[in-house]
């Protein structure tokens, strides 16, 4: 049995680790700039290659999770939609103060934009996908939410760096958070247009 010293010691050795422990917690937390992270997206954009694509692959986890929430395809299309209308709300809130801190328009390592306009894709573009997978008797290879991301990611990135049909000229007229954003907004229904197009086609000759 331990002496009253004994468990004053301990217990002041566990209250200094508990103290050192917070105090480092918070001088983490306090050198992180909560618009920087997000207009980086959890510093994603920092990275010195493909900024926009790996953007938009890191919108992969936050899918991934509201995908297994989802009932069904129709229910993720609108959860997707709220997420993203959320981080429309952030974006407005992060990218300003971050440019006004690098004192450069539309940096590369902005890639917010990126996250909301992949969500986007996904969201107007997955019942399309969920046609073309049965078009194909879903032998695709892979399980569904795979196929879903991977086809909105390589349509969205296709016109998102392409910047065909004024998203170019909204890209180069707009030099404001809002032309930040809304080109890649653009670029997501550009994609959704092209898939569901795709599907009818296929539907058709089918």
């Amino acid at each position: 049995m331990l002496s009253f010293k004994e468990r004053r010691y301990r217990e002041n050795l566990e209250l200094s680790r508990k103290s050192f422990i917070q105090r480092a917690m918070s001088r983490m937390l306090s050198s992180i700039n909560l618009h920087e992270m997000f207009a980086t997206w959890f510093f994603c954009g920092k990275l010195a290659f493909a900024q926009g694509s790996l953007g938009s692959l890191a919108t992969y986890p936050l899918y991934y999770i509201i995908f297994k929430y989802s009932g069904s395809i129709s229910q993720l299309s609108i959860n997707l939609l709220y997420i993203s209308l959320m981080l429309l709300l952030i974006a407005a809130w992060s990218i300003p103060r971050y440019t006004s801190k690098i004192k450069t328009h539309d940096h590369p390592s902005i890639v917010i934009d990126e996250v909301i306009g992949q969500l986007l894709t996904i969201s107007m573009s997955a019942t399309s996908i969920i046609a073309i997978t049965t078009i194909f008797e879903n032998k695709i290879g892979m399980h569904i939410y795979h196929f879903i991301f991977l086809v909105s990611f390589f349509c969205f990135r296709l016109f998102d760096i392409a910047k065909p049909l004024g998203i170019k000229l909204i890209d180069k007229l707009m030099k404001n958070t809002f032309g930040i954003i809304f080109d890649d907004i653009i670029a997501a229904l550009y994609s959704a247009l092209t898939l569901a197009i795709t599907a009818k086609i296929l539907m058709f000759f089918k």
